[in-house]
């Protein structure tokens, strides 16, 4: 495509100088391109067509990923095992999908701030920045039997352990908009446990003293 983008380049030119002769004070970026029809014509007419059948296969894969993060974490791996998963060829696959679906998404101008957390997100990868989203949310939620059982056994230190191992997964594949979001909702349902965790304990601390004093009443 880059030859071809080289072959067409002086057709491209003329047609960039007759569309800012003809329409004077309209943007001129991004400029015509045969890359950027190609590119459009591959994400409307083929990537359009089997979005839904690699974006449930994406999500299928990142879950998959969690819960080996999940698995690793209850058997009490040593912190350097920890360290390796993070290095899977399942992460590999979910950080090339996720910049192939953003080259997709990108044009001349938008690409210099792909790097930053106020990047503009346009399609296909708003959708799937979106499906992220919903998937770490629902991963962090109640709904999760197993994760749940999980979680109201571990100790608070334990529980902040897991959620920066998924945390530095997930920051070698997504673009920093995305983790963005995603340190949000990890940081209130961080909250929302220690809330939790700090009445649980409380409750427990009021029993024991319940008990205590019941203890002197009857001797």
């Amino acid at each position: 495509m880059i030859e071809l983008d080289k072959v067409f380049a002086p057709v491209c030119k003329v047609l960039n100088n007759c569309y800012e002769a003809v329409f004077l004070g309209f943007p001129r970026f991004p400029k015509f391109s045969f890359v950027r029809v190609m590119t459009i014509l591959w994400r409307d007419y083929v990537y359009a067509k089997i979005a839904p059948l690699l974006l449930s296969s994406f999500i299928e894969l990142m879950k998959s990923v969690r819960e080996a993060e999940i698995g690793a974490f209850k058997k009490n791996l040593p912190k350097e095992l920890l360290e390796e998963n993070l290095k899977s060829r399942n992460l590999q696959l979910l950080g090339r999908f996720v910049q192939a679906i953003a080259d997709l998404s990108i044009n001349e101008l938008s690409i210099h701030y792909l790097g930053s957390t106020k990047v503009a997100l346009q399609n296909p990868y708003l959708h799937l920045h979106s499906l992220i989203l919903r998937e770490t949310k629902y991963f962090s939620s109640h709904r999760r039997n197993h994760y749940r059982e999980l979680k109201s056994s571990m100790d608070l230190e334990s529980f902040k352990e897991l959620l920066k191992i998924d945390r530095d997964a997930m920051k070698q594949q997504m673009l920093p908009v995305t983790l963005k979001e995603i340190e949000v909702l990890r940081q209130a349902y961080m909250e929302k446990y220690l809330r939790g965790y700090v009445k649980s304990r409380l409750c427990q601390f009021v029993e024991n003293c319940n008990l205590i004093v019941y203890s002197l009443y009857i001797t």
